[in-house]
C-alpha cells in the first residue's frame, strides 16, 4: 500500500534527505540516458547542425534548456511525488523507438525520427515514473517538439499562406504611415511596393523613386516563426498561471508570432523609405532579432490582462513550502536497497533484451512486405498510404514486445518485489536499459549492413556555373543579372549558381521562342535537402500561376553519342571541359512546368509566360523536389548534389515553350554538366580529387 502523506511532519525530518533522483537509482539514471542519447545521437546531432546553419531554427538550441528549467521549477513537486511502474507507457516507448528506427533506417525522415524520439520518451517516463510524474513531466517532454524541424513540404504550405497575411497586413499599417510621410504603396503576391519622391542625384530633379520588399525574401517563410510560437508557449507555463489562461495563451501564439512579423516587415518598409540599406545585411537580420521583444511583451501583457480580470484568492500556505514538507516526509518513508539482487536485476535486463530484439526480428520482416494498396489517389492517397506503411510496419513489432513485458511482469514479479517500490523500479530500470541497449546495437547494425550513410558529404563542383558560355552556338548573351543581395543568396541557398537572358539569333526578334530566360544553382554539404523552385517565388512576386504539371523534354546534338558504360547515357563535347561529359538522359527528360500570367502588365495586354525546370541530382534527371528529396535520402551514397535547371520562355503555348527550352538545352546541357560532379567518377573515388 502507498504510505499516507501526514499533514505535519517531524522536526527531525530534513529537506536534504530528499532528491530528485535518489543515489541508488543514479547509476540506473545515467545507464538509461547514456542508452537513450546513443539511440537517438544521429537526430540530435543532425538537428544541432541545423540549429547552427539555419536561422529559422536556431532556436533549437534553447528548447532543451527551457524544458530543464521547467523540471527545476517543480522540483519539490516532483519529490514530493511518489513514483509509480506504470505498464501503460511500454507501448509508447516500443512505438516510439522503431519509429525512430523506420525513420533513420530504411525512409530516413527527419521528422519522423524527432516525434518518435520524443514519443518514446513520453513512453520511458510514464513506464518507469507513472501517471502522476507524468502530470508534471508530460509538458517540458512535449515542448522539446518545438526543436524538431518540420518537414519542408510542410512548412512551406503554412509559410506561404503566412506570407501573404503579412504582405497584405503590412501594406495596410504602411498605408496608414503613407498619410503622414507621403509615399504611395502597392503590394502584388508578397511583394510591397514603396514609391516616394526624391531628388534624383544626377538630374537634380524631383521624381518618384520605387523600392521593392518581397516578403519571401525579407523574410524567408516568416524567419523565427517557430521560435515565436516557442516563446509564447514558454511564456504560458514558466510563470503559475491557471489551465484556462495557459489554453488561451497557448491559443495566442499564433496570431501574436503572424503580428510581430507584420511589425517587422512594416519596420523594413519604412526603413526602406530612408535607406535600402537598413534593410539589408546585418541590421535587416538585427531587425528580426530584436522583434522577440515585443513578442514577449505582448504575451506577458496578456497574461496580465487575465490576471485582473479573474482575481484569484490566495492559498492559505505557499504550495512550494506544502510540496517541501511532502517530499521530506516521502524521503523519510523510503526503503533503502541494502542490498541489490544482481541475479534479479540481470533477468530484467536479459528480458528487456529479449523483448525488444523478437520485435526487431518481426520489423525486419515487416519492412520487406508492401502492405495493400487502398483505392485512393493524389494528396490523400499518398498521406493515407504513408499512414497504413507505418501502422503495418510499426504495430506488430510494438505488439509484440509489449505482449513480452507484460508476460514478464506477471511471471517475475513477485509480492516481495511490488511491496518494495524501489526494488520494483530498480528492475524495471533494467529492463528498459535492455531495451534501448539493444535497439542502439541492432540499429547501428541495420546500418552497417546496410552499408547506410547518415550524414552526406559535400561534393565539390567541377567549375562554377558562371563559366557556362555567354555565347554558344546561335545562342547570345542577352543579360545578365547583377548579384544577389545578402538576403536573397540566404534565401536562394546556394553561392554557385547564374541567372541570364538568351537570345536566339536565328529566329525572328518577335518569335517568342527567340528569349529563354536560364537559372541554374548547384547545392551540395547542405544539412537538409531543400529544393528551391521557382513555382513560390513567381507567384509571391504577383504572377497567378495557370497551369502545373509535368512534360518531357528530349534534347540531340550533333556532338552527342553513346555512353558505354552508363546505360542510357549520353556523351558529348563541352567546351568547358575541352573534352567529353557525361549526360544522363537525353530522351523524355522529366520537367515540371508552371504557366503562369507575370505581375505588373497593362490591362487587357496580359502575356503569359511558362517555366520549366528539372534537376540533376546524383547522376539522375529528376522533375520534383520531392524526387530530389528521396534521392538525397538514399542511405548508399556517400555524397549527394542536386543542381537546379531553369528555362523560362514568353509564351504560354506549352509545345512551343518545349521547343525553345529544347533548342536550348540541346546546346547548353553539355557545357552544364560540365561543371557538375561526374557521378560515375564519384561512385569510383575519382571526385573529389
Amino acid at each position: 500500500m502507498d504510505n499516507p502523506i501526514q499533514t505535519q511532519t517531524p522536526k527531525s525530518v530534513s529537506l536534504a534527505n530528499a532528491s530528485l533522483i535518489p543515489n541508488e537509482f543514479k547509476p540506473w539514471a545515467i545507464a538509461i540516458a547514456i542508452s537513450f542519447i546513443a539511440l537517438h545521437w544521429a537526430f540530435l546531432w543532425r538537428m544541432y547542425l541545423i540549429a547552427r546553419s539555419d536561422n529559422n531554427w536556431s532556436h533549437a538550441l534553447i528548447v532543451p534548456v527551457i524544458s530543464l528549467y521547467y523540471i527545476f521549477q517543480h522540483r519539490n513537486r516532483l519529490m514530493a511525488t511518489q513514483a509509480r511502474v506504470c505498464l501503460w507507457g511500454l507501448p509508447f516507448l516500443i512505438l516510439g523507438i522503431f519509429s525512430y528506427i523506420f525513420g533513420v533506417n530504411p525512409i530516413r525522415n527527419f521528422m519522423l525520427q524527432g516525434y518518435g524520439m520524443i514519443l518514446g520518451l513520453f513512453g520511458l517516463v510514464l513506464f518507469l515514473l507513472g501517471p502522476k510524474i507524468m502530470r508534471v513531466l508530460w509538458f517540458p517532454i512535449f515542448y522539446l517538439g518545438f526543436g524538431v524541424k518540420v518537414s519542408q513540404r510542410i512548412w512551406e504550405e503554412i509559410a506561404v499562406q503566412l506570407q501573404w497575411i503579412a504582405a497584405n497586413c503590412a501594406t495596410v499599417t504602411l498605408k496608414f504611415f503613407s498619410i503622414f510621410m507621403d509615399f504611395e504603396v502597392t503590394n502584388s503576391g508578397t511583394t510591397i511596393s514603396l514609391t516616394q519622391n526624391k531628388i534624383d542625384p544626377y538630374s537634380g530633379m524631383l521624381r518618384p523613386f520605387t523600392e521593392s520588399l518581397n516578403v519571401a525574401e525579407a523574410c524567408a517563410g516568416l524567419r523565427m516563426l517557430m521560435a515565436f510560437l516557442a516563446l509564447g508557449v514558454a511564456t504560458a507555463f514558466l510563470w503559475k498561471r491557471p489551465t484556462w489562461q495557459r489554453i488561451i495563451m497557448v491559443l495566442m501564439t499564433v496570431p501574436i508570432a503572424v503580428a510581430v512579423n507584420v511589425g517587422r516587415v512594416a519596420a523594413l518598409g519604412l526603413l526602406t523609405l530612408i535607406n535600402p540599406e537598413l534593410a539589408k545585411g546585418d541590421f535587416h537580420l538585427f531587425i528580426g532579432m530584436l522583434m522577440l521583444v515585443p513578442a514577449l511583451g505582448l504575451y506577458l501583457l496578456l497574461g496580465w490582462i487575465m490576471d485582473h480580470i479573474v482575481i484569484q484568492e490566495k492559498p492559505a500556505e505557499d504550495p512550494e513550502e506544502t510540496y517541501k514538507r511532502q517530499a521530506a516526509q516521502l524521503a523519510s518513508e523510503r526503503v533503502p536497497l541494502d542490498k541489490i539482487n544482481i541475479a534479479k536485476l540481470a533477468t530484467w535486463l536479459v528480458t528487456g533484451v529479449i523483448s525488444i530484439a523478437a520485435a526487431s526480428g518481426l520489423y525486419l520482416l515487416m519492412i520487406g512486405i508492401t502492405p495493400p494498396a487502398l483505392p485512393l489517389s493524389g494528396a490523400a492517397g499518398l498521406l493515407a498510404g504513408a499512414l497504413v506503411k507505418l501502422c503495418w510496419t510499426l504495430l506488430p513489432p510494438t505488439f509484440v514486445a509489449l505482449g513480452i513485458g507484460i508476460i514478464a511482469y506477471r511471471f517475475l514479479s513477485t509480492n516481495s518485489d511490488n511491496n518494495i517500490r524501489n526494488i520494483k523500479l530498480a528492475n524495471t530500470a533494467a529492463y528498459i536499459t535492455g531495451v534501448l541497449v539493444v535497439a542502439f546495437i541492432g540499429l547501428e547494425s541495420i546500418n552497417a549492413y546496410t552499408d547506410s550513410v547518415l550524414f552526406k558529404e559535400a561534393v565539390p563542383p567541377r567549375h562554377q556555373l558562371m563559366v557556362v558560355p555567354r555565347n554558344l552556338a546561335d545562342w547570345k548573351l542577352k543579360h545578365e543579372d547583377p548579384p544577389l543581395s545578402k538576403e536573397i543568396l540566404s534565401e536562394l541557398g546556394t553561392k554557385n549558381y547564374v541567372s541570364r537572358n538568351y537570345e536566339n539569333t536565328s529566329l525572328g526578334i518577335d518569335d517568342p521562342q527567340r528569349y529563354v530566360r536560364f537559372h541554374s544553382a548547384y547545392y551540395t554539404g547542405t544539412v537538409d535537402t531543400v529544393p528551391h523552385v521557382p513555382d513560390r517565388c513567381y507567384v509571391a512576386g504577383g504572377a497567378q500561376a495557370n497551369k502545373r504539371g509535368i512534360a518531357k523534354l528530349s534534347i540531340s546534338n550533333m556532338d552527342y553519342f553513346k555512353d558505354e558504360d552508363i546505360p542510357g547515357g549520353t556523351l558529348a563535347y563541352s567546351t568547358i571541359h575541352k573534352g567529353e561529359v557525361r549526360i544522363p538522359q537525353t530522351k523524355d527528360i522529366p520537367a515540371s512546368y508552371m504557366i503562369f500570367t507575370p505581375a505588373n502588365q497593362p490591362k487587357g495586354q496580359e502575356r503569359k509566360a511558362t517555366v520549366m525546370y528539372f534537376f540533376a541530382a546524383n547522376g539522375k534527371f529528376l522533375a520534383t523536389p520531392d524526387a530530389v528529396r528521396l534521392k538525397g535520402t538514399e542511405t548508399s551514397d556517400k555524397y549527394s548534389y542536386y543542381c537546379k535547371i531553369e528555362v523560362l520562355v514568353q509564351t504560354g503555348d506549352l509545345d512551343r515553350a518545349k521547343e525553345a527550352a529544347e533548342s536550348f538545352l540541346s546546346d547548353y546541357m553539355p557545357e552544364i554538366m560540365a561543371c557538375l560532379p561526374d557521378w560515375k567518377d564519384v561512385k569510383d573515388d575519382k571526385w573529389p580529387k
